[in-house]
């Protein structure tokens, strides 16, 4: 007598979980040891810092296929009106694009991680735009809403995530 298998084996919700996680970590270039994906954080809800970075990331993509297009436009020497209409046109297309990149980044500036692997990888995002001399980041000075002034785009972040790394150690604590 034999036995058959089932066509679809029981699911291993903790094998599902720990891959699930795992999947979501290398796709946001954060490394996790095993020890880090516990069954009580895997059911936590979603980082928001994850979607505001996503956000910005698909903004500057957007931003930046604008700005090519208007750097392949020829805009000096003499301009028939067809071409100045063009360049026109570019120019709007390229701050169009800006404007909801700065917004998206004043978002990502306002929103606090609510685990480590959010913090770790907003840092991670931070120091790619640095890098990059913070082109896809607000230009000078800043205000918060509640009227304290900051340096730049960077010294408004960090002062966001030393919140949350705060209230991340409280919470710890209180565990």
């Amino acid at each position: 007598m034999t036995t058959e298998r089932p066509m679809f084996p029981p699911v291993d919700s903790a094998r599902r979980r720990f891959l699930t996680n795992a999947a979501g970590a290398a796709a946001s270039g954060t490394v996790l040891s095993l020890a880090t994906i516990s069954p009580t954080r895997a059911a936590a809800a979603p980082d928001p810092i994850h979607a505001a970075i996503k956000r910005h990331q698909n903004l500057a993509r957007a931003y930046d296929q604008a700005v090519k297009l208007r750097a392949r436009c020829k805009d000096f020497g003499t301009l028939t009106e067809e071409q100045e209409a063009r360049v026109s046109e570019l120019n709007d297309l390229v701050d169009a694009a800006r404007l909801p990149l700065e917004a998206a980044a004043m978002e990502m500036f306002d929103t606090e991680p609510t685990t480590r692997d959010g913090t770790i990888t907003a840092l991670f995002y931070m120091r790619i735009q640095h890098r990059n001399d913070g082109c896809h980041m607000i230009e000078g000075p800043l205000e918060d809403n509640d009227g304290e002034s900051y340096i730049d785009w960077r010294d408004a972040w960090l002062e966001t995530l030393t919140q949350a790394v705060m209230q991340l150690d409280d919470g710890a604590v209180q565990s």
